[in-house]
């Protein structure tokens, strides 16, 4: 034998064996015993009639398509193939119907002459026979089959696209479980199949407590809401949401009434909310001012296809405001500012992205991009009552301000798991060229921004703001009751266009501190915060004078919610 060029040889090396002999004869009538079956098997092999396979028949339904089925069958074409490769051909035409989710289909491959070098298999499909919807009691169970059209009866059942609309049933409500259930039908080669609800009133509240106050009000406001999510027996949602102060009921008493109904498609949703504020204090609410008044807004969300992990959807807002402010009182002089009445446009979009990968790993964001109607909101009024001059409404709340505003919004998100904890972080930004009125200023301050100073203490046409957190695991207490503990470190910089002399032009937050959170197996749940303030505030009031606001040093934060 030629050896390859640069190759070299070494004579043979015995390795001594010194294992006990028995144990060598053993191995040995192994080796023995498996060189005599491999050469039975070939032997079989050999002597196993071969055949030509030029075309597969493949008869019976065709669900998967022409394309799916030969691509399952091609590898088994040709000349001298054997029995092993019509059952090797039959189960992979098997498997393609599976992977594509009709797991009732059976191929068959029945007793034929192979003469000819065509070859038969027979699909045999099984339908659905009876689809029946036990167990609801607040959903009809005809809008649940409606929603499962791949168990129609008749129809041969696809399992992937019937896990998929009942995932998206399991989404539209957290009030309803359904499990599938399949069994052979009376009907030969049928099947029966059972969706078991298991649903509860859509009826749900929640009442908090808790120590919030805003500037120049007394603390501890008390927080309810109230929905119900399923109108109509067609998941149309009304819901009902109050901020009151308990102490002084004219500091903060603000209502909220939403009513929102899926559209077309899945996720597609029409939001209608209307807000009332019978406060004399501005209020912090969802990162803005609302003052005493009327906002309407309308909000249609258009979700987009969604792909592996990823949910995204557009959307689309109309909000008119009619603002009217609290008395200003000056050096003892009381005057009665004018209504703000105005429409805006808003368009956004958002998006949430889960790691299958990664266990407890989430990632969110959302940027919205609002803007005034010029055209629709060109008001000259009187400042004050008993002003004999008209000017714009806007100039009148805010030198500089107009109608023609631009104001970009963005959030970020990012939960990462870290051993037995995790860690998470929030950066949200508002950006505008432009003065702008109260109502459309970002404020920051309190619980939901930067943690131990009043609830929307400061207010600036641009802001950014900050919040990073970390846990641990939770401690079991009672059953269902659990405790955790949190890291939190909070700031914020927000800045003012066109400042008037003893207005400052910006403004910086900074806190860090502890928190404890309880949850319990019933609905109760209780938070408490200690916050370090880092960075003391002041504010020059309406005679001049600058007085402080938050002072460094710890301060306490404290809520208790009962949910139903």
């Amino acid at each position: 034998m030629k050896q390859p060029r640069g190759a070299r040889t070494r004579p043979a090396r015995t390795v001594p064996d010194h294992r006990p002999a028995p144990l060598r004869f053993v191995l040995l009538c192994g080796l023995a015993l498996l060189a005599c079956a491999t050469a039975a098997r070939a032997q079989s092999a050999a002597d196993q009639p071969r055949f030509d396979i030029l075309e597969f028949l493949v008869e019976g339904d065709t669900l998967i398509g022409a394309a799916a089925i030969e691509r399952a069958v091609y590898p088994f074409l040709g000349p001298g193939r054997a029995a092993a490769d019509a059952e090797s051909a039959r189960k992979a035409l098997q498997k393609a119907y599976q992977d594509a989710g009709f797991l009732s289909v059976i191929v068959v491959l029945p007793p034929q002459p192979v003469a000819g070098g065509a070859l038969r298999l027979v699909v045999l499909p099984a339908p659905v026979d009876r689809l029946r919807v036990t167990g609801a009691q607040h959903f009809l169970p005809s809008a649940v089959r409606e929603a499962v059209p791949s168990l129609a009866p008749g129809s041969v059942p696809n399992f992937n696209e019937m896990q998929q609309q009942l995932a998206s049933l399991a989404r539209a409500t957290p009030d309803r479980e359904i499990t599938p259930l399949v069994a052979a039908s009376e009907r030969p080669n049928a099947l029966d199949v059972e969706l078991k609800v298991q649903d509860q009133l859509p009826l749900h509240g929640a009442i908090e407590i808790n120590d919030k106050q805003s500037l120049n009000t007394e603390a501890g406001r008390l927080e309810a809401s109230l929905s119900y999510d399923n109108l109509w027996q067609r998941q149309h949602a009304i819901g009902l949401n109050w901020l009151y102060s308990p102490r002084r009921p004219e500091q903060a008493n603000i209502l909220t009434l939403s009513y929102h109904l899926p559209l077309g498609g899945e996720g597609d949703r029409l939001y209608a909310m209307l807000t009332h504020s019978d406060s004399n204090t501005p209020t912090a609410l969802g990162g803005q001012t609302v003052s005493r008044g009327d906002t309407w807004r309308l909000r249609w969300r258009d979700a987009l296809a969604p792909r592996a992990g990823l949910d995204h959807a557009l959307s689309w807002g109309l909000t008119l405001r009619d603002l009217q402010d609290r008395n200003v009182d000056v050096a003892g002089v009381t005057t009665t500012p004018s209504a703000l009445r105005y429409p805006s446009f808003s368009a956004g979009y958002e998006l949430d992205l889960a790691s299958a990968a990664v266990p407890g790993r989430s990632s969110r964001a959302q940027a919205e991009l609002l803007f005034g109607l010029p055209a629709l909101a060109r008001r000259n009024v009187p400042c004050f009552a008993g002003d004999t001059q008209s000017r714009d409404q806007f100039a009148c709340k805010r030198a500089g301000a107009s109608a023609a505003f631009q104001v970009l919004g963005l959030t970020l998100q990012q939960r990462e798991p870290l051993g037995r904890g995790w860690v998470s972080g929030r950066l949200q930004a508002q950006l505008s060229a432009n003065p702008l009125v109260p109502a459309e200023q970002v404020v920051y301050g309190g619980s939901d921004s930067v943690r131990g100073y009043f609830e929307g203490e400061q207010a600036g046409d641009q802001g950014l703001a900050l919040r990073l957190e970390g846990g641990g695991p939770s401690w079991a207490l009672a059953e269902g009751a659990s405790l955790h503990a949190l890291g939190f470190a909070d700031a914020a910089l927000l800045h003012r266009h066109q400042a008037l002399p003893g207005e400052r032009s910006s403004t910086t937050m900074a806190s860090a501190g502890l928190g404890l959170r309880l949850r319990t197996g019933f609905g109760l749940q209780a938070s408490l915060d200690w916050a370090y303030v880092l960075r003391a505030t002041t504010r020059q009031d309406a005679l001049g004078l600058v007085e402080a606001l938050t002072p460094r040093g710890g301060h306490w934060g404290l809520s208790v919610r009962q949910a139903f």
